[in-house]
């Protein structure tokens, strides 16, 4: 346990101002620029004049050893251990403002600015899930902060815990800021320019052709925390000059999705507010998935940089291309069982939901029967091998057996993600409810977006349709991007849920990356989400299915649509 005295609560601002060049080759500057930088704000007295004094489990620390236990734990991702709650009650002791049993010591920051904003933490847990979206904080949130009703702090907290990306994330209220950080950094280098290496030249051309036109602009300037760390490399100086422009400016601040990305980022990030302000769901999604992607990736070379405009420039490019893969590939396929195979176009209208519930019956019909499952056929046979009940003495008149089987379970799997209005979700809510009195069964229901919910047992089949509702209200849902791998490895992970009936009700906004090549779970099909324009979904059902067709060669024969 800690022992600190003489320790003034204070906040923890991320603000890390690194050198052009490493002014001293044979020290640790990660762990500099965190002692000197960050644990200074920390190490504030109580009584001025005197020094903070730190001990634990009896034996002192200072200010030097507690700062290389942070870069530690940050740096090395071992995980959960001693030192990681060791330092969480250190920061709940130090930081105004902090909650020390929430994630990771990475999200410490988010945590701080949640907790002075009277923020709730995401959870996913149940009754008491808190999800962060789109529609409910980040647009409504970036017209506050733009109109001074809510504070910077608010904005970067519901914006953070809406999109985790790791990476240094920088926000800008509009996309003129990001010109006059061009200019700053333009202005900046100058004095230097004769010792810039070419590459950084080079890089730095690129960094100014770009503008922030739209959602966000990114760039991945290290592929780890070994790259492009020389003297004067493009990482250095863009690191340098956003930190100096942000203590400057009045319209740009940092988003502290990551501290470790603070210290020493991979991948940069600048959003525009404004665009935000004034975008929708499924833009601000698409533009955050390439986000999320690119900082996953690496680079090239050790002195390339890559950006978030090329990144969803690929996106685009991998659909097209998917696309005229599979053309190809119908016209060279002209034997009958590639016509089978070959996608039927899709119709002008959706399925109603008693065509909906049909088309399902129909194919839990020709299913493997199961030992056990929440979904019971009943069955009353006449046979004269029975006496019958009434008059058991009658030969001539029949008993009756009654017998049940088991069909497979029907597990809902509902697309929340961003793209997917609250008139969307009642729609898919409707069809099940359908589905469900229905078929007079009980079904499993999964929320999934780029989190996957827990699997609720849903009872509504002998209820009324508003009691119905009103139970698939209280079930929690996730938002957020969009990832059917999760719900692919989900299903694959059990061999209970392999038997089950999957069903996925979907926008289809979503292309495999061509890293995933586990063929598709077999008994799921899919069903496109009412309140959407035909024609968008037709499209994009269309886009789906040509994107994993080296996945699963019949998946159009899986889409009921």
């Amino acid at each position: 346990m800690w022992n600190i005295t003489n320790h003034k609560p204070s906040r923890l601002e991320p603000t890390v101002v690194p050198a052009f060049v490493n002014q001293n080759p044979q020290s640790d500057e990660i762990f500099e620029m965190f002692r000197d930088d960050l644990f200074t704000q920390l190490n504030q007295p109580l009584r001025p004049g005197l020094d903070p004094n730190y001990v634990f489990d009896g034996h002192q620390e200072d200010k030097d050893s507690i700062s290389e236990t942070f870069v530690t734990e940050l740096f090395l991702d071992e995980g959960e251990s001693d030192r990681s709650v060791k330092l969480r009650d250190f920061l709940a002791q130090t930081l105004l403002h902090y909650q020390p049993n929430f994630e990771t010591i990475d999200s410490s920051l988010m945590v701080q600015n949640a907790t002075a904003e009277n923020l709730p933490l995401p959870i996913v847990q149940g009754a008491r899930s808190i999800v962060y979206t789109v529609a409910t904080d980040v647009i409504p949130t970036a017209k506050q902060y733009l109109a001074g009703q809510v504070s910077f702090d608010y904005w970067a907290t519901s914006f953070g815990f809406t999109f985790r990306v790791p990476a240094l994330l920088i926000s800008m209220d509009t996309p003129d800021i990001y010109k006059e950080f061009q200019q700053y950094v333009q202005t900046t280098v100058v004095p230097i320019q004769s010792q810039l290496p070419i590459e950084t030249n080079v890089a730095l051309q690129e960094f100014y052709k770009t503008n922030l036109d739209g959602l966000a602009e990114g760039f991945k300037i290290r592929a780890n925390i070994q790259d492009n760390n020389h003297d004067y490399s493009f990482a250095r100086i863009l690191h340098t000059c956003i930190m100096q422009f942000v203590n400057q400016s009045g319209q740009t601040g940092i988003i502290p999705t990551s501290l470790k990305e603070i210290i020493h980022p991979t991948t940069i990030m600048f959003l525009n507010v404004e665009k935000h302000a004034h975008s929708n769901n499924r833009d601000i999604n698409r533009t955050w998935d390439s986000a999320m992607k690119m900082s996953r990736t690496k680079l090239v070379g050790l002195n390339k940089i890559k950006k978030l405009s090329e990144e969803q420039q690929l996106d685009a490019m991998r659909q097209r291309s998917n696309a005229r893969r599979s053309a190809l590939m119908n016209n060279a396929n002209k034997d009958e069982l590639s016509r089978k195979k070959r996608a039927k176009p899709f119709g002008k209208n959706l399925k109603t939901s008693k065509q909906l519930t049909k088309e399902i019956a129909r194919i839990l019909s020709k299913m493997k029967k199961v030992r056990m499952s929440n979904n019971v056929i009943k069955t009353r046979k006449t046979t004269f091998n029975k006496p019958n009940r009434r008059d058991p003495d009658n030969y001539d008149k029949p008993g009756i057996i009654y017998s049940h089987q088991y069909v497979p379970d029907i597990h809902i799997y509902l697309d929340t993600s961003g793209s997917i209005s609250e008139h969307n979700y009642k729609e898919a809510c409707m069809a099940i409810i359908h589905l469900a009195q229905t078929l007079k069964t009980k079904l499993y229901l999964n929320s999934f977006s780029h989190v996957l919910s827990q699997p609720a047992l849903v009872d509504i089949a002998n209820c009324s349709k508003d009691v119905a509702w009103k139970r698939l209200q209280n079930i929690p849902k996730v938002s957020g991007g969009t990832n059917f791998d999760l719900v692919w490895n989900y299903i694959h992970q059990s061999p209970q849920r392999k038997q089950e009936l999957s069903i996925m009700i979907t926008d289809f906004e979503y292309t495999p990356s061509n890293s995933y090549t586990t063929p598709l779970p077999k008994n799921l099909f899919y069903v496109p989400c009412g309140g959407f324009q035909i024609d968008s979904l037709r499209r994009s059902a269309t886009y789906f299915v040509n994107s994993t067709r080296r996945l699963d060669a019949n998946l159009r024969n899986k889409i009921i649509f």
